[in-house]
Parts: C-alpha cells; structure tokens; sequence
C-alpha cells in the first residue's frame, strides 16, 4: 500500500494542493495506530473510546445468522432507493 501516494491523488482530485509534508503529516497520523493512541491519550476528555480493527467475516465471531438477517433487513429498508443499496451488496 503506499498510503501518501493514495493522500497525494485524493489531495489533486479535491484540489488541496497539500504540500509533501502535510500529505506525510496525514499517512503519520491517519493510520490505525496512531488514531487509536490518540484516542486512549484523549480518553480523560471524552471517557472510554474503543478501536477495534475490523476484519473481513469477522461479523460471524460476534453475530448470529439471524442477527445478520435482521441487519440486513434493516440496511435495505434504510438503503433503499439510494446507489449505496446495490454496493453493500455482501
């Protein structure tokens, strides 16, 4: 992955014009890690924040089938009519 390759065409595409040294002050700060040490360094101000780093099909250690039927019923109601209805197609 090269995460400020990926900042740098976001940065173009938006027209931000960021400099070399913001696109690698955002990758720095903007990985799973540091967003999850800033958030316990912040706990005192805002109470407990959990980070959990998704997985793909991980949903099935935590929810059962129908649970995920239930979601799912949930998320096409809500979905429905909008172009994010077809991508969460999973």
């Amino acid at each position: 992955q090269d995460l400020p390759g990926e900042l740098q065409k976001m940065s173009t595409f938006l027209g931000l014009g960021l400099s070399g040294e913001q696109i690698s002050d955002v990758a720095d700060n903007g990985t799973f890690s540091a967003m999850k040490a800033k958030a316990e360094a912040d706990n005192l101000k805002f109470g407990k924040v959990v980070f959990r780093k998704g997985e793909v099909g991980d949903w099935k250690n935590y929810f059962s089938e129908e649970q995920r039927a239930e979601l799912d019923a949930s998320y096409a109601e809500s979905l429905a009519g909008t172009s994010l209805a077809n991508r969460l197609n999973y």
